[in-house]
């Protein structure tokens, strides 16, 4: 134990706070009266729990100085910590951006259904100019007369996107469904708009007042889409026809 010969007035007071999880020593110094003798101070340093401690110790036992002085963080430890932070947050921005589809070519999809004499339903075309095919078609079902072609059929494409199609009552229109990650809306309102711009029609179609739905505006024949958001996904349904 040193004696109060060492000491002049009083040691030092340590406040200790917890800073994100890191202890930081505040030093309030005193001071010390027999400093006739002083030499050079040879520098120990030692860390523990995240805090360097410096002692100087002076050759001369009379004269001894105790210093405790706060120092940064171990540089690993703090690099550490940025590199958790990041990837705790990346994930977060990475989430909140939400999926566009394509715009639509609507010159080109308008030349396509010309071609195949408006046999086949705009927004599959579309998908099949914009997104690699994932799979066959899916739950398929057939007329049953007269050339027993296909009617209803599901199909998987890039990106997560799902197609459903089905038109097989013999007075109906067609039925389609497209089921999207979860989308844009502010996008998504102009695909519906730039898809049933390209299917020349000539009916004159409108919103409702929180656009989710998009149709004739005197309620009859024509295209119907609906926009609607599940826990996972962005879903429009479609319907052509009378």
């Amino acid at each position: 134990m040193l004696g109060q010969n060492y000491f002049g007035k009083s040691l030092q007071i340590f406040h200790l706070s917890f800073v994100f999880g890191l202890v930081r020593a505040k030093p309030c110094y005193g001071s010390y009266t027999n400093r006739q003798t002083a030499q050079k101070p040879i520098l120990n340093t030692r860390i523990f729990g995240g805090v360097s401690e410096k002692k100087i110790k002076y050759g001369n036992l009379r004269e001894l100085n105790l210093v405790i002085a706060q120092t940064p963080v171990v540089p690993h430890i703090m690099k550490s910590r940025y590199v958790l932070i990041l990837f705790l947050i990346i994930p977060i921005f990475s989430i909140s951006q939400n999926f566009e589809l394509k715009r639509p070519n609507v010159v080109e999809l308008t030349e396509e259904l010309k071609k195949t004499n408006y046999s086949q339903d705009v927004t599959y075309l579309y998908l099949n100019r914009n997104y690699k095919v994932e799979s066959e078609k899916l739950e398929v079902k057939k007329y049953a007369y007269p050339d027993y072609s296909i009617c209803a059929f599901k199909q998987k494409f890039e990106n997560g996107i799902v197609y459903s199609e089905e038109q097989c009552r013999e007075a109906g229109g067609i039925t389609t469904k497209l089921t999207l990650p979860k989308t844009d809306k502010k996008s998504l309102i102009q695909w519906v708009e730039l898809i049933f711009k390209s299917s020349t029609m000539e009916i004159e179609h409108g919103w409702n007042s929180d656009k989710t739905k998009f149709g004739p505006t005197d309620d009859g024949a024509g295209c119907y889409f609906e926009i609607k958001e599940t826990e996972n996904n962005t879903e429009i349904d479609m319907y052509c026809g009378c």
